[in-house]
This record gives structure tokens, C-alpha cells and sequence, in this order.
């Protein structure tokens, strides 16, 4: 609420959440429960912002990364592209959301994955 104003004044501005891979689906997760509650939640507030911040020129998006090279554990399944992500792969995601050819894309979640984990 504190930063609204001055993302107004800057706009068009962008805010960009991190999520995770699976925050986009409802699904039981015995070992991670409370983080999960929390990206889905992450995920709602992504999109409610959008839409209330849009008309003042503010996009809001998340992206959700995969298994990453420094991710605690290694994933159940191979990941289809061959290899873990890096945080060079979530860095761009994040700089084309925040430029101006990402000016139409608002309330998306935007999976870093390697197309793993899409359930």
C-alpha cells in the first residue's frame, strides 16, 4: 500500500512476485503444506493486484521457477529439457516482465520450469 503511490507516479511500473511451479494448482503436499498455502496465496494476490492496479498503469506477474541448480533436493522425475534451471533463467523472465514488451501482460504466472512439474 506504502509504494502504490510512487508505482503510480512511475508507471507504467511493474510488480513481479516469486511463486513456484505448482502455486498456480491446488494439490495436497504432505511434506510443504504451509509453503504451498503461501505461493497459492501469492499466486490469488498476483492476480487481484493486476486487476486492481492495471488501471494506474502498474502490470502485476509471478514467476514460478522449477528446480533450480540450487534447489535443496533433486526432482522425482527428469526435467523434459535436460537440465536444472539457473538463476540467470529466472532473471530474464523477471526482466522481460519488468520491460516495455511485457506492457499488455498482467496477472499471468510465468513457469520457469524446463516444462517440469506441470501436473
Amino acid at each position: 500500500r506504502r509504494l502504490r503511490p510512487s508505482l503510480a507516479a512511475a508507471a507504467p511500473s511493474a510488480v513481479i512476485n516469486l511463486g513456484d511451479s505448482g502455486a498456480d494448482r491446488i494439490e495436497a503436499r504432505r511434506q510443504a503444506t504451509p509453503y504451498h498455502i503461501a505461493k497459492l496465496g501469492v499466486h490469488v494476490l498476483t492476480r487481484t493486484w493486476a486487476q486492481v492496479l492495471g488501471p494506474e498503469g502498474i502490470t502485476v506477474n509471478m514467476v514460478s521457477p522449477g528446480f533450480l541448480e540450487n534447489s535443496v533436493g533433486e526432482p522425482k522425475e527428469p526435467v523434459p529439457l535436460g537440465r536444472l534451471g539457473t538463476f540467470d533463467d529466472i532473471v530474464e523472465a523477471v526482466r522481460f516482465l519488468s520491460s516495455e514488451r511485457a506492457r499488455y501482460v498482467s496477472g499471468t504466472n510465468l513457469l520457469v520450469n524446463g516444462a517440469w512439474n506441470l501436473g
